[in-house]
């Protein structure tokens, strides 16, 4: 009898590990604009599918990255309905989902301003759209792009792109002289695909552009003769992203081509302890360009404690951040991002420059949009001894 017994409680408490026949999922909460199809397509189970218990926490995993719920919210539970059957009972409230998000950067005293409109969940059925433009006194850039999530309840994802830009370009030295200046006018277009695990997402993408420029610098640094058209061979890009129990990160590969030079650039991003706070970040960022003659097509080499618009034919840069909370809200997070800044990069004004430095900003993010909102930073190149504000509002 004693026996008996304790194998009893030894295997009870397991039982409701045994997988039930899924009959019923009920949806709960406050939805007003999604549809349960979308729901569905994400959760990729259906009535008649065995589940158990230890299966409801990759569901739970699968509604976060969506981007469409409220995380601190969604509740999942199994309600036996018989021996062997049960129903699925989810929790959801959703996201803002559509966002009119203004934009405003003053760096190295140009201000630039603008407006997207930005929905992640058009139409109720998950997918996204923005749009909107930038605008200052020497450019006009516009943009939109569509992307259809979960296509026919699979887990790929497709999308379209499209850019226009008019305006006047300068290229700059490291203490922010300008060493070319050109007008340009671009139009691209482009599409993705993209599919997506538990754990891992895939993307790859291809652009085509249009480009007439004009050089107006007093020495000519370009290549290529002033009016002249530039039909890009194309602009594919490659990225992994992955999304482990401690790192996080996204690495791409970027391609260029056009009737100058041939590029390729790749970044890595990698973060620590992505759900809890401080969170360690680390990127790096690299580059390789062949060409015929410099290029004003070379990549940006971007850093806060950079001067902007300073291209580099071959560069690496990189940045660890810690990111500590110093005020945490109902609605978003008051942060500290503290960085240390290096790269080294040929720069297509001849000069072949190393640079570090630190950097700190005063960040607010929302959390039910998961964007930065509003950002006072400030970068120090110890190399030059040359220091710089950039205030932004909206995209960073």
């Amino acid at each position: 009898m004693r026996i008996l017994l304790t194998l009893l409680l030894t295997f009870i408490p397991l039982l409701p590990l045994y997988p039930y026949e899924l009959t019923n999922i009920i949806l709960k909460g406050h939805l007003k604009k999604t549809k349960e199809s979308t729901v569905l397509s994400i959760l990729k189970v259906r009535e008649g599918d065995q589940i158990a218990e230890p299966d409801l926490k990759d569901l739970e995993e699968r509604l976060i990255k969506s981007g469409i719920f409220v995380e601190d919210r969604i509740r999942l539970e199994l309600i036996p309905a018989g021996s062997s059957a049960a129903d699925l009972e989810l929790y959801l409230d959703e996201k803002i989902s559509f966002l009119p998000l203004p934009v405003l950067t003053v760096r190295e005293g140009e201000i630039e301003g603008g407006l997207f409109l930005i929905d992640s969940n058009f139409l109720g059925r998950g997918d996204q759209l923005y749009a909107g433009g930038l605008f200052s006194s020497k450019s006009q850039f516009a943009l939109g792009q569509y992307t259809k999530r979960y296509i026919r309840g699979s887990a790929f994802d497709a999308g379209v792109n499209g850019a226009f830009y008019n305006g006047n370009n300068r290229i700059n030295d490291t203490r922010g002289n300008r060493v070319v200046s050109y007008d340009a006018l671009e139009c691209s277009a482009g599409l993705y695909v993209q599919w997506s695990s538990d754990i891992w997402t895939l993307k790859s993408a291809i652009n085509g552009r249009y480009l007439n420029y004009t050089d107006n610098s007093e020495k000519r640094a370009l290549a290529m003769e002033p009016g002249v058209t530039v039909s890009y061979n194309g602009r594919r890009f490659t990225e992994f992203f992955w999304d482990g129990p401690l790192v996080t990160g996204q690495l791409s590969g970027n391609k260029y081509n056009d009737n100058s030079l041939d590029s390729f650039e790749t970044s890595l991003s990698a973060f620590w302890g992505i759900s809890i706070l401080p969170r360690l970040q680390i990127n790096l960022r690299t580059g390789v360009t062949h060409y015929t003659g410099k290029s004003i097509f070379s990549p940006s080499v971007r850093s806060i404690v950079l001067p902007s618009d300073i291209h580099g034919n071959d560069f690496i840069t990189g940045s660890l951040q810690l990111l500590p909370v110093l005020l945490d809200f109902s609605w978003g997070f008051l942060a500290l991002p503290v960085s240390m800044n290096a790269g080294y990069f040929d720069g297509i004004s001849g000069e072949d420059e190393f640079f570090w430095g630190p950097s700190v900003s005063l960040t607010l993010y929302l959390k039910e949009v998961a964007l930065p909102a509003l950002a006072i930073a400030y970068g120090w190149n110890a190399e030059t001894e040359t220091g710089q504000f950039q205030f932004s509002l909206g995209f960073q």
